[in-house]
């Protein structure tokens, strides 16, 4: 929090607020009136992203369309449950700003410096270098000096700059303008003390040598309010926030070193930053006893002078927290999602995570960390930890992206566990290598299906190309398909979303210090948790089911057209009708919970089938909620956030920890060309992600330009939403097949609702 600046032997001590609010905190040249401290606002509130991942719906590879068939869940309590939200938010901080001004005079009252020193005020954003104009420092005097001339179209020549006094004058002949600035008696204060004549130079200097005064330490004190509010600001934009302020173009390195200044002023040193790992361990541990902070290091050789040395380097880091270990073990699914993301700061390794899934589908994550690598040996080391933290849970799922390395070492860690891998990133790699209408039709049903004779079928289809079985066996051979999965975890999905959401959640935080960065992760669902405990008391007392999860089977038992022949008190078969008049019938079994379609024993969830059934009966037979899964209970999702995360004090008040050595940056190892800061995206993510299908203006059909269209018009094509030609497609599809195993789109919906 307190920061000291050695000048010839004394020392100044210099507050830096830690906590702002953009909203009520106070305007730029408020901040500048200082009592004789000099006062920078160093530290942005942790951004609170709150991300909303739906089901895809959109063009994988084939031209196959994507079934939005995952649950709207992630971490959408603000917008589900607002009121609730609404009563647990903090109040303004405005009066911690207050008491940490008043430890700063207390500390200016123990170093006994700079008691009687006038108050400095000036404007930053259009400042005065007159005679008797006071800047709390020479390097704010010389920012000053800069903005003045930008403004007023000027240059100057440095006649002479160190820390007690500074000279310009105007290199335009004929001009007498001239200043001279220097420290004040008895005080770290500048004040300018000559400047007695006015330019006479007409010249505007905007475009030629303003611009080499506009040094990278200028850069980094205008743009510091904008890094501030977004660390994840990049330097093109800042040059053209630079631009649109000051009508100037300044370069892009200079821009880029400013930034780097900027962030060093507000996070503290970067070489420094990586002792505090080892003090925030300290404080995870002593505040939240059974919480674990791992810290991999090692020695790296370096030569000096012709003299071999060694320093210990950072290299990873776990971190799990015992409120979210408890929580996964006592109230979620045995169901993890890990998956990794790149940082954008100065250390490009990358953030993980394990993720599970409380009962209402919000996100929990269980440990995270930071790896240097995506590798073999990283990827062991990190989940050597998990397993130390939650053991071998009774059906547990792991379900990965491609990531280099995970596969083989998921299976050495957690010998006999169900392996899942990403059905979207399946299809895409897919797509890539077959295209046509056949694996179109049947690569996505062959995954949805939780029907083995259904997935037989197309599976079947598929593989009339010997190519294709020889393509899967070999490059996909971990579970991708909902009628392999276990009926133990009760999680059906085949998409990796929820690691998605945790890396949406956090994604503006990965340019942060590596302190910084683990920290905040921990408000984040410091917040998280406080408000999903709230909502559990303010809206679910009284009740057993979720209550969302309960609205949602009951919508379900709208519409349902359908036979049902009773073959006992608790079994029936359940038979409809598909467009083109073929029975189906699937068995139910209210007693053993089951359903000849799967899905009841792989969610959780009564399906479509038993719903129908449990609907016609009457009294206690025919509630709905004793036939949903204890996972979606009140009781588990209470369990879940029963236990708090710690509360720890900010990072300059942390203990600091001596593990016997000094641990330095790693040894960054970085790719040829500029670092990028967006993952590349597919087109088969959504729109405006990337390049689309075209859509033809004649006809409204996509894949054609209109310059080639034949097809026929329809009547209602731009009268109002454009139809679509899915249903047109389905109906072909259907018409063609002639195996009796095949299911209609209809009934491959109602099997995956």
């Amino acid at each position: 929090m307190f920061s000291k600046h050695k000048e010839k032997g004394q020392f100044h001590v210099r507050l830096q607020n830690n906590v702002v609010v953009p909203a009520l905190g106070p305007s730029r040249a408020d901040s500048c009136r200082r009592n004789g401290i000099s006062s920078q606002n160093s530290s942005v509130r942790g951004a609170s992203v709150s991300a909303r991942r739906r089901g895809v719906s959109s063009s994988v590879g084939t031209g196959s369309r994507v079934p939005r068939e995952e649950p709207e869940y992630l971490d959408d309590e603000e917008g589900l449950y607002s009121d609730v939200v609404q009563n647990l938010r903090w109040p303004c901080r405005a009066e911690n700003r207050d008491e940490a001004n008043n430890v700063s005079f207390v500390i200016d009252d123990e170093e006994g410096e700079d008691e009687d020193l006038p108050p400095v005020e000036w404007d930053p954003e259009n400042p005065q270098m007159e005679e008797g104009s006071i800047f709390a420092s020479m390097s704010e005097c010389r920012n000053a000096l800069v903005t003045y001339c930008i403004k007023a179209e000027r240059t100057f020549k440095v006649d002479k700059s160190d820390t007690v006094r500074y000279r310009v004058h105007c290199p335009t002949e004929d001009c007498p303008w001239r200043m001279h600035a220097s420290k004040m008696r008895n005080s770290t204060n500048v004040q300018v003390k000559v400047n007695p004549f006015r330019h006479t130079c007409l010249e505007s200097t905007l475009r030629k040598e303003t611009i080499s005064r506009a040094k990278s330490r200028w850069v980094a004190e205008e743009v510091k309010r904008w890094v501030t509010e977004n660390h994840q600001v990049g330097t093109k934009e800042l040059q053209k926030k630079l631009k649109e302020k000051f009508k100037i173009e300044v370069p892009y390195m200079r821009v880029f070193n400013g930034n780097q200044h900027a962030i060093d002023s507000i996070y503290g040193n970067w070489q420094e930053s990586f002792k505090l790992l080892y003090s925030f361990k300290g404080e995870v541990e002593k505040t939240s006893p059974g919480s674990i902070v791992d810290i991999d290091h090692h020695s790296v050789e370096y030569t000096l002078r012709g003299v071999t040395m060694t320093k210990e380097c950072f290299r990873r880091v776990f971190v799990c927290f015992e409120a979210c270990r408890r929580g996964f073990l006592e109230g979620c699914r045995p169901y993890l999602a890990i998956d990794a993301t790149f940082l954008t700061g100065r250390f490009k390794g990358q953030l993980v995570a394990a993720c599970a899934v409380d009962g209402h589908n919000f996100v929990l994550p269980v440990a995270y960390g930071v790896l240097e690598a995506e590798s073999e040996e990283s990827w062991t080391w990190f989940l050597q930890n998990l397993r130390q933290v939650i053991a071998h849970p009774n059906g547990l799922v792991i379900h990965t992206y491609a990531c280099k390395g995970l596969e083989v070492t998921v299976d050495n860690m957690f010998p006999g566990v169900e392996h899942r891998e990403c059905m979207r990133h399946l299809a895409a790699n897919f797509g890539k290598k077959f295209k046509g209408k056949v694996y179109a039709d049947n690569l996505w049903p062959v995954s949805l299906t939780c029907s083995v004779k259904k997935h037989n079928y197309h599976m079947r289809q598929l593989y009339k190309n010997d190519k294709v079985k020889e393509y899967l066996e070999t490059y996909h051979t971990k579970l991708w398909a909902r009628s392999q999965f276990s009926e133990l975890s009760k999680v059906d999905y085949v998409h990796n979303n929820i690691a998605e959401s945790f890396n949406s959640t956090i994604w503006k935080l990965k340019g942060l210090y590596l302190a910084d960065l683990l920290d905040k992760i921990r408000i984040e669902y410091v917040h998280k948790f406080l408000v999903r405990a709230g909502i559990a008391e303010a809206k679910f007392m009284g009740h057993i089911i979720i209550p969302s999860v309960m609205n949602e089977l009951k919508q379900k038992t709208r519409g349902l057209e359908m036979d049902m022949t009773r073959c006992s008190a608790t079994t029936t078969e359940v038979s409809f009708l598909d467009k083109e008049k073929r029975e189906w019938r699937y068995p139910v079994d209210l007693e053993a919970r089951t359903c000849s379609c799967r899905q009841w024993q792989i969610t959780g969830l009564p399906c479509i089938h038993a719903l129908f059934f449990i609907t016609t009966l009457s009294g206690q037979a025919g509630n709905i909620l004793q036939y949903v899964h204890d996972y979606y209970s009140v009781a588990r999702f209470k369990g879940t956030y029963a236990h708090a995360l710690p509360a720890l004090e900010g990072k300059q008040q942390w203990d600091i920890v001596d593990p016997g050595f000094k641990l330095c940056p790693p040894v960054l190892k970085r790719a040829a060309g500029r670092s990028r800061k967006g993952r590349i995206r597919p087109c088969s993510e959504g729109a405006r992600l990337g390049p689309r299908r075209r859509k033809c203006t004649r006809c409204g059909g996509s894949g054609h330009f209109a310059k080639y269209c034949d097809n026929a018009v329809d009547p209602a094509f731009r009268e109002c939403f454009d139809a679509p030609n899915d249903e047109q497609n389905d109906e072909q599809s259907d018409e063609k097949n002639e195996d009796p195993m095949e299911a209609t789109n209809d009934e491959q919906t109602d099997d995956q609702n």
